[in-house]
């Protein structure tokens, strides 16, 4: 806001004190303009070139209009980026073409009947009643052997 005198209109000083609420800042005993300035400092010096940069006419009420910040532009969520800290490899491919898809941990050895899917090790596979990939029942769990 410079160092020109404030004129905002009488609810200025209870706005300056909103502020200070919403953003947290501790109401210091100044002027009005040291308060401003501590909350400009808060919000960045954009906000503030832009305070300082609009129309200096005043209204009837004897206000000054606020600046016009254009709207932030949507973004959708599949083209965000987003780090959240996570590996970018889904977890269903993290032990990679010869892990048990259930516990990550063993080699897949055991193929769903009559599926045929090879997904799981022999503890994983005495537990399950249906294929992890494809949910079919499965009627027994064999050990391929290539010949």
């Amino acid at each position: 806001m410079g160092s020109e005198p404030v004129s905002h209109g009488a609810d200025l000083p209870q706005r300056v004190d909103l502020l200070e609420r919403l953003l947290g800042v501790p109401s210091e005993d100044g002027t009005l303009e040291a308060r401003v300035r501590a909350i400009e400092r808060l919000i960045g010096p954009e906000v503030a070139q832009l305070a300082d940069g609009a129309s200096t006419s005043v209204s009837a009420t004897g206000q000054r209009p606020l600046p016009v910040i254009a709207p932030l532009a949507a973004v959708s969520l599949a083209d965000a980026d987003f780090d959240t800290g996570r590996r970018a490899v889904p977890e269903s491919t993290m032990g990679g073409e010869t892990t048990c898809i259930v516990c990550f941990a063993r080699a897949k050895s055991h193929a769903a009947v009559p599926c045929g899917h090879v997904c799981a090790c022999g503890p994983c596979s005495e537990l399950m009643e249906e294929c992890p990939y494809c949910r079919e029942p499965a009627m027994m769990w064999m050990v391929p052997r290539h010949v």
